[in-house]
């Protein structure tokens, strides 16, 4: 038995810790929408990236704002207590569109709908006006996890992230390699669809023109200096040339050291301060936290 109410949901990822599932609590299926189907080719946005030099800036831009992160006072706070939370620092610098391996998937069809018959058009979302197909992605989370010999963490539930744009998406994630189409994964389908203008508008003011789906919210602010900077300490140029070495394959590694070491090592980062955009009070995010603890529900299971 199990509940077809909108919850957080507290899930083992399957290495002890614990994230929080937006949403239904059982589902079956995850989505994704296009207005577009690119001749159904759909991969992860580090990988259009146009030479080498700029692959390895995003990289940066990437690392250097999840150690942003790192210092929110949410996620400080819940690392001062050792929760078993985990929050996915790629999985949301993916989600305020900076560039990674990930593509954002949903569970909830409708939230699809909107992505699928909805264009940004100067940082807003607006119908969808164009003539060419649009595309629905499903995904079979279910079949692909039985299937699987061995635990994968390629798919995973986002959900609520400290933040309110994975929570009211109804996240989730799938990590794809170089070169690698989702469209061509074994438990995925695409389905073309044609445009219709009114159903478009209809989704768009279900959403409240986008705003339900991106709620106000401090950090896309920051993440929008981050989509720009070209400075980083020499710490985060390590370890996006480390992270560059396992998302990226049959690269000319002499070259890369030469972009390297033309990066600009003064770190334009250093001046942002998240007490600038939010409450950094301590005793706020313990309320929030208590907030949030009642929201989650979760069940008991025995092992034989």
């Amino acid at each position: 038995m199990f509940t077809n109410n909108e919850q957080l949901t507290a899930m083992n990822r399957g290495d002890g810790k614990i994230v929080f599932k937006s949403g239904t609590e059982m589902t079956f299926n995850q989505y994704r929408g296009q207005t577009k189907n690119y001749n159904l080719r759909c991969g992860a946005n580090i990988y259009r990236t146009k030479d080498l030099q700029d692959s390895f800036l995003e990289v940066c831009r990437t690392v250097s704002f999840e150690r942003f992160l790192q210092k929110h006072p949410f996620i400080q706070f819940i690392n001062s207590i050792e929760d078993d939370i985990y929050v996915n620092k790629t999985a949301i610098a993916q989600h305020y569109e900076l560039k990674t391996p990930y593509i954002d998937i949903t569970s909830n069809f409708d939230v699809a709908s909107f992505f699928a018959t909805c264009e940004q058009k100067n940082g807003k979302y607006k119908p969808y006006k164009g003539k060419e197909y649009g595309v629905m992605y499903v995904y079979d989370e279910v079949l692909d996890r039985a299937s699987s010999q061995e635990e994968s963490f390629d798919f995973e539930y986002i959900g609520w992230q400290p933040l309110p744009r994975p929570e009211q998406q109804r996240a989730s994630t799938y990590k794809l390699q170089q070169n690698e189409n989702f469209a061509m994964k074994k438990y995925v389908k695409s389905y073309l669809f044609n445009h219709s203008r009114s159903q478009s508008k209809d989704i768009w003011l279900k959403f409240d023109k986008g705003k339900i789906l991106f709620p106000k919210d401090s950090t896309k602010d920051i993440a929008d200096m981050f989509k720009k900077t070209t400075s980083f300490t020499k710490d985060e140029i390590l370890e996006a040339k480390e992270r560059f070495s396992l998302w990226f394959k049959n690269y000319d590694i002499s070259e890369l050291e030469k972009i390297i070491d033309n990066v600009d090592c003064d770190s334009n980062s250093k001046n942002i301060n998240w007490c600038d955009f939010l409450e950094c009070d301590k005793n706020y995010w313990e309320k929030e936290y208590v907030r949030i603890m009642e929201k989650v529900r979760y069940r008991n299971i025995a092992y034989a």
